[in-house]
């Protein structure tokens, strides 16, 4: 099986993105995998991480449609491109990124969740939401050029890319089929905020279905940061939007911020249940 190596932020800026514009748009582009069959009947849409592009995506799907007929006979993939903006992060250097963020680090508290990690100061919210709905919109193009209902359109991401599919359990505005998590993070931690602002939403994704999985050796997102999203989306003393048990959470052990052939499996076992 095609193993993808990740390289997020810093460690990827050989990439040569397209430039920096000022007014940059949410989404600059899109790679498309086309089914192996027609009709179109589902959709898979997934997002790259920070400073990376979905070139490698292109071809880590492009290999798993082919190898897994069965799961993507009748699957349309979309793979966005992030826009090219400075990254607090990475002391302002330009690079893809559908939002900015200023630290992935908290107090390290050792039971519940750490607040100081996910909290809202650390991450552009402007830019969050900006991006949480040029794939709303994606979605609904696809809903139309393809004739397929949003419960058909399962959204996905890796690390940047997995904290915008988990934000769309609250932002979407229609059921989606599935979300698929990979080495992610939870951005939003003003719950009352999301409560009071999307309420109208919060409930029509309760029983979408979440794939997320994480590696114990992660030296970007720890996967302390990882298990916060779960209590996030789950934990009614945060937002608690999502079921638990349609929540699915694994680690993998010696795994850092990549994949791995067992989470790619596991992936695909999950999608299964969905891509029908």
């Amino acid at each position: 099986m095609y193993i993808r190596e990740i390289r997020d932020g810093v460690n990827n800026q050989n990439q040569n993105p397209p430039p920096t514009t000022k007014n940059s748009t949410p989404m600059q582009s899109y790679k498309i995998i086309k089914p192996l069959a027609n009709p179109v009947k589902n959709c898979l849409i997934f997002s790259h991480g920070l400073g990376d592009t979905n070139e490698g995506w292109y071809a880590m799907f492009h290999q798993l449609t082919r190898q897994f007929p069965q799961v993507f006979q009748n699957t349309i993939v979309y793979l966005p491109l992030a826009p090219v903006q400075p990254v607090s992060l990475n002391f302002g250097m330009p690079m893809t990124s559908w939002f900015d963020i200023v630290s992935l680090s908290g107090s390290g508290n050792s039971t519940g969740i750490d607040d100081e990690a996910i909290n809202a100061r650390n991450f552009s919210q402007t830019e969050y939401v900006q991006s949480l709905k040029a794939i709303t919109d994606l979605c609904m193009q696809i809903s139309r050029e393809h004739a397929i209902p949003t419960e058909k359109i399962v959204v996905g991401g890796f690390s940047q890319g997995a904290a915008l599919s988990l934000g769309l359990s609250f932002y979407a505005p229609f059921k989606l089929g599935g979300i698929v998590a990979l080495s992610g993070f939870p951005v939003m931690v003003d719950a009352k905020f999301i409560k009071k602002n999307h309420i109208d939403n919060l409930i029509i994704n309760k029983d979408t279905p979440v794939f997320q999985g994480h590696g114990e050796e992660d030296p970007m997102v720890d996967l302390k940061f990882a298990e916060n999203a779960k209590i996030f989306y789950t934990d009614e003393n945060y937002l608690g939007n999502i079921s638990k048990d349609k929540y699915m959470f694994k680690k993998y052990k010696h795994m850092g911020h990549s994949t791995c052939d067992e989470e790619m499996a596991d992936m695909v076992d999950f999608l299964k249940t969905l891509l029908k």
